[in-house]
Order: C-alpha cells, then structure tokens, then sequence
C-alpha cells in the first residue's frame, strides 16, 4: 500500500502533467512547483475549464472555476482538494 505522501507526490506530478497540457505546453513543471497561483502564471481561462474536464475524467472530481483560477490557487490546493474529493486515486492504483 502506498504512503500518503508518496500518493501526494504522485498526484502531484499527474496534476501537473495535466495542467501543462490544459495550457498547451506554455507553462512547466519548474514553475508549477514553485508555488505560484495558477493566474499569476498566466494559466488562460480556456485551460482552466479545460482543466476542470481532465480533472473530472481522471479523478472523478467535480470542481467549480473557483477550485482552478481563484486567488491562491496553485498545485498544492489543487492536489488537496483532488485528494480530498476524488473517489480514485492516482491514475495507476485503478483497476
């Protein structure tokens, strides 16, 4: 069985994968980890509902616009918010 903080870790670097292809590729992992909110690195609103649908289909979460653009919003929240709601986690523990 996983350890919650490798499951965290995990989820993570999935989420992140997932934000940088919402966006196209314009933004990367380095800044992502570095604890910016998502709207200051320029995450368009496109991406962000873009985001909303992989979420949903990879986790099984429904998030509002809030959960992904509001103000504070980075990939640390988000992981908690999807570690916290989903009924799957990471990707490969599924059956």
């Amino acid at each position: 069985m996983a350890e919650v903080g490798d499951e965290r870790e995990e989820v993570a670097h999935r989420l992140a994968e997932l934000i940088i292809e919402a966006c196209d590729g314009e933004i990367g992992a380095r800044d992502l980890f570095g604890g910016q909110e998502l709207r200051v690195l320029g995450v368009t609103s496109l991406a962000r509902l873009r985001l909303l649908d992989m979420l949903e289909a990879e986790y099984d979460v429904v998030l509002e616009l809030d959960d992904v653009a509001g103000q504070g919003v980075g990939l640390d929240s988000i992981v908690q918010r999807v570690l916290r709601l989903s009924t799957r986690r990471a990707p490969e523990a599924r059956p």
